[in-house]
């Protein structure tokens, strides 16, 4: 007995995840079950939006192979059809995760389902886009990547902490790219930044005080009680005067001031301006 156990610890054991859609339900169904097995080894393959009967081939060939545990949610019922053929003429363990359910749920309300996947996920192209934007607000926070700035639907300048980075979550939750590029005393600009549509680009302003006070609680949280420029009164004037000299100079920037405004308030004005440039942009 001792030694089947040393095997099995040391047995890397495959599973197939199989959906028709993003694979979030099975994958966080499998991620709960495998805490109660903290020692055994798997592999994973995620196999997603898997919608034809080629594609259902292709998974068997290699799983001829592999002879993996197969965990699916699928609603079209001849591909699960195949896959429980399958699975039980190669003597393979497998999971029809949806299927039970849809029988009894049908048999319940009297009516069939709709057979469509991914309607829990709305497989739009405004579902896809809002992924992809926040993607995008992700890897240009911060002025990461001015090179891409030309994708933007929108981009933020403004020093620190004028709620760039929120404010660029919160546009891409809506769907829309947002950029933000952070302006700081004695550097100038990434020259991408001028090369762009300028009338895309929003210069946040904030009141010394209103900054000084974030900054101050900033460095709390931080446990930073080192006295630095970050909040000092006179280097914090010194750098709104400077981003007020950059605005100043690009006249087709919109200028925002953040002071007492939520990053939703200051969002709307900035898609007020963004509609009013281009009318059929989101709502």
């Amino acid at each position: 007995m001792s030694e089947e156990i040393v095997k099995n610890k040391d047995k890397v054991y495959k599973i197939y995840l199989i959906s028709d859609s993003t694979g979030m339900t099975v994958d966080n169904l499998l991620k709960s079950v495998l805490t109660q097995f903290k020692d055994q080894k798997t592999e994973i393959s995620y196999l997603n939006k898997i919608r034809t009967d080629a594609q259902i081939e292709h998974i068997l060939e290699q799983a001829e192979i592999d002879k993996p545990f197969l965990i699916y949610t699928l609603v079209n019922k001849d591909h699960r059809a195949k896959l429980f053929e399958f699975s039980d003429r190669n003597s393979l363990y497998s999971v029809d995760v949806l299927g039970p359910i849809l029988k009894k749920m049908a048999a319940m309300f009297e009516v069939k389902p709709e057979y469509l996947p991914g309607l829990f996920h709305s497989l739009s192209e405004e579902y896809f886009n809002r992924i992809e934007s926040v993607e995008f607000a992700v890897k240009n926070d911060d002025g990461k990547n001015p090179n891409t700035l030309r994708d933007a639907d929108i981009i933020l300048a403004g020093v620190s902490r004028t709620s760039k980075t929120p404010l660029s979550i919160y546009l891409a939750g809506l769907g829309y790219k947002a950029a933000n590029v952070p302006l700081v005393l004695g550097i100038d600009p990434p020259e991408e930044l001028f090369k762009v549509n300028q009338r895309k680009i929003f210069g946040l302003i904030i009141s010394p005080d209103k900054l000084k006070a974030l900054r101050q609680e900033r460095m709390k949280r931080l446990n930073q009680t080192d006295f630095t420029d970050y909040a000092d009164e006179f280097h914090i004037y010194d750098e709104l005067e400077y981003s007020r000299e950059i605005f100043k100079k690009n006249q087709k920037w919109i200028v925002i001031d953040v002071s007492n405004k939520s990053v939703e308030e200051t969002a709307s004005e900035i898609l007020r301006y963004v509609r009013r440039i281009k009318p059929n942009s989101r709502s």
